[in-house]
């Protein structure tokens, strides 16, 4: 049986979570970062995941301040409630990399 790589661009493409990557690597499944190069080693890696596990949690945190920043203003100015969770919604589905 032929084994392929699994290419990705970036490590947290594949996953921002630290225990899958771990178990991807335990189980001997080969997979290559585009971003890191060909020779990225083992510990190399679990660092990046390491670092895109923390960006997950910071993205969480940053997420619910500003829908509880978002609620408030419009508590304030009494919008009703399915108004208020539209907007809540919009605020958290945002593309990756926006603010």
């Amino acid at each position: 049986m032929a084994r392929c790589p699994l290419i990705v661009s970036r490590l947290d493409r594949l996953s921002r979570n630290v225990h899958f990557i771990s178990g991807l690597m335990e189980h001997k499944v080969h997979f290559m970062v585009a971003a890191l190069g060909r020779d990225c080693g083992n510990f190399t890696l679990h660092i990046y995941a390491s670092l895109a596990g923390q960006e997950r949690k910071l993205i969480s945190e940053r997420c619910r301040a500003a829908a509880l920043t978002l609620k408030r203003s419009l508590v304030r100015r009494q919008v009703t409630v399915t108004a208020l969770e539209a907007a809540m919604d919009s605020v958290c589905s945002l593309p990756y990399g926006q603010p």
